[in-house]
């Protein structure tokens, strides 16, 4: 399968952050929505989701310091002692969400004309 050849066979099985996973489905659906169908990009977001219902179930401890609280409360790892720090694997798929978040702005707006 392609996620073997990018990631290894059975990576997964390593454990997962379901916030990582998440955001991936979230890229994935995105890039289907702005027309992009060079992969299979509602499977993959599928994938995404149920492996992290299946991460949440089987790693808790993982995901119990990634995932927000009741009322949205942050994180205890997303707050920074040291003004402006950021943890740069975290801010780089905001980016890369961002990014998807844009370019399907900007393809709705262009449909609209």
């Amino acid at each position: 399968a392609e996620g073997a050849e990018k990631f290894g066979v059975c990576n997964w099985e390593n454990g997962m952050p379901a916030v990582d996973m998440l955001n991936h489905a979230i890229a994935h659906i995105y890039k289907f929505l702005g027309g992009d169908r060079g992969e299979d990009h509602l499977g993959h977001a599928a994938w995404n989701v149920l492996g992290a219902i299946h991460s949440i179930e089987l790693w808790p401890e993982m995901n119990e310091k990634l995932l927000r609280k009741e009322n949205c409360a942050a994180p205890e790892i997303a707050k920074c002692s040291t003004p402006g720090a950021q943890m740069t694997s975290k801010k780089s798929e905001a980016a890369d969400v961002r990014s998807s978040i844009d370019n399907l702005r900007t393809t709705i707006q262009n449909a609209k004309k």
